[in-house]
């Protein structure tokens, strides 16, 4: 009786120790899945220079709107119409 009670522990001792390994086993998987959201931060570095391209492209929309505002105010006055035409195609 004593050795089977002494192999019975000795049963649920090994039985302890694996689900220790397989607690271990889940921490790894924890690790890879901090790994994936490190290999997605370069991803939205990529999208925030993107939208830093786009907001370079507006800027050059503003600037050519801009120049239109200047031509259609150039067109109030007939006499200096002309100088004022050079000069926004020597800016465009």
């Amino acid at each position: 009786m004593f050795r089977l009670w002494s192999f019975l522990s000795l049963g649920l001792s090994s039985f302890s120790f694996d689900l220790s390994s397989f607690s271990f086993g889940l921490s790894s998987f924890s690790f890879d899945l901090w790994s994936f959201s490190f290999g997605l931060s370069p991803f939205s570095f990529d999208l925030w220079s993107f939208s830093f391209g786009l907001s370079s492209f507006s800027f050059g929309l503003s600037s050519f709107s801009f120049g239109l505002q200047s031509f259609s105010f150039s067109c109030s006055t007939l006499g200096f119409q002309y100088t004022t035409k050079i000069s926004i195609f020597g800016y465009v």
